[in-house]
């Protein structure tokens, strides 16, 4: 009796040996997958994000280049350049130019205003213009840190419906670059990534 007892209880110690063993394993094994998918993520996001940047950088620079006095076609130009952006590059949720009125419309007097040219891959409109008086702008935007700072930033994710149904909000993030054109910021360009898919 007592040596089947013995062995009943030698083998239960055993087998909770055996699962707790188990169980350390198992979780440390889980949370290295945990780490190592992470990893994964963040280089894809940080590579994802420079890419973005560097295009950020480059529409910011065509724009500028069209500064120059002798372009009199510049909306269409930059209308162009959006386009053929978007058809190339639909990874983008939105690819976007924001100039200010006093850099771009002759006479304009207010301190504040702005006209965004914005291109939504997929959409029905090749480009949209939208005209905005800032006068009560929000000094804390990315469109005023970038601008104010002539440094290219990234704004922190949020939920965005382009396609105005409630069922398509995206997480994205927004990165933007100074249009800079002789030592002055006349705007920002940039482009809306989904962080979600």
């Amino acid at each position: 009796f007592y040596i089947g007892l013995s062995v009943a209880v030698i083998m239960l110690l055993s087998f909770a040996y055996f699962i707790a063993a188990l169980r350390s394993n198992t979780r440390a094994n889980a949370t290295q997958m945990a780490v190592e998918q992470v990893k994964g993520y963040s280089f894809q996001l940080q590579k994802i994000t420079n890419q973005a940047l560097g295009f950020s950088e480059s529409l910011a620079s065509s724009v500028a280049y069209m500064f120059d006095k002798r372009m009199v076609n510049r909306e269409d130009l930059i209308k162009l350049l959006l386009q053929n952006s978007a058809a190339n590059n639909q990874a983008y949720k939105c690819i976007w130019v924001s100039l200010e009125h006093s850099a771009i419309t002759s006479g304009y007097t207010k301190q504040s205003g702005r006209r965004s040219y914005l291109s939504v891959p997929f959409s029905n409109i090749p480009v949209m213009v939208v005209d905005k008086d800032t006068a009560s702008f929000d000094p804390n935007s990315l469109y005023y840190q970038v601008k104010n700072s002539g440094k290219p930033d990234v704004k922190d994710p949020y939920f965005y419906n382009y396609y105005n149904s409630s069922s398509e909000q995206l997480l994205i993030t927004t990165l933007g670059c100074p249009v800079v054109y002789n030592g002055q910021a006349k705007g920002v360009a940039g482009v809306d990534i989904a962080l979600d898919e």
